[in-house]
């Protein structure tokens, strides 16, 4: 992912069949950046519109039914919260945002899977932990880009004594 589109659908609070059609509508606008997280309890529903408007641009340029590859058609982003216990319980857990959001129900093989952008939701306990899980996502090709959210200035002083990749900070307008 070399940028995040400037327009995006933001799915805070939205659930089930609302979160589901708001993500139709969306793609419909020809918007191509969802922003979801763990803590919204969506990334399902997002995953479900994935899984089923990439199949239909597949089918659209041909007769195929796999799902088209996302290449530059969908940018999606999902945040962490939570480091669940440690660095390795932490590194183990994300992945299934990952599955989630890519629209996994269990019928393909997980390896293909990856998210466009994962953040930190907003700074944590035991962030340098969080961070190295998401490092670690990034370098197995299961996350494209990984950074922050929500994040203060010495808040990222303090990471760029660790963070081994380059940050990409996001803040959302209040």
């Amino acid at each position: 992912m070399a940028f995040v589109p400037r327009i995006g659908l933001g799915v805070y609070q939205l659930r089930g069949e609302d979160c589901f059609r708001a993500c139709v509508a969306a793609l419909e606008a020809r918007y191509r950046h969802i922003d979801t997280a763990q803590l919204y309890g969506n990334e399902a529903e997002v995953g479900r519109v994935t899984k089923k408007y990439l199949l239909q641009q597949q089918q659209s340029q041909t007769n195929e039914t796999a799902p088209a590859k996302r290449g530059h058609i969908l940018d999606e982003t999902t945040k962490m919260g939570r480091t669940d216990g440690g660095a390795e319980k932490t590194y183990r857990s994300a992945p299934r945002s990952v599955w989630r959001v890519a629209g996994d129900d269990g019928d393909r093989d997980r390896d293909g899977y990856y998210v466009d952008l994962l953040l930190v939701h907003r700074p944590v306990e035991k962030l340098r932990e969080l961070w190295a899980a998401l490092e670690r996502l990034r370098s197995e090709g299961k996350v494209k880009a990984v950074g922050v959210s929500n994040f203060g200035i010495e808040a990222l002083e303090e990471m760029r004594a660790y963070a081994g990749v380059c940050l990409t900070a996001l803040r959302e307008p209040d």
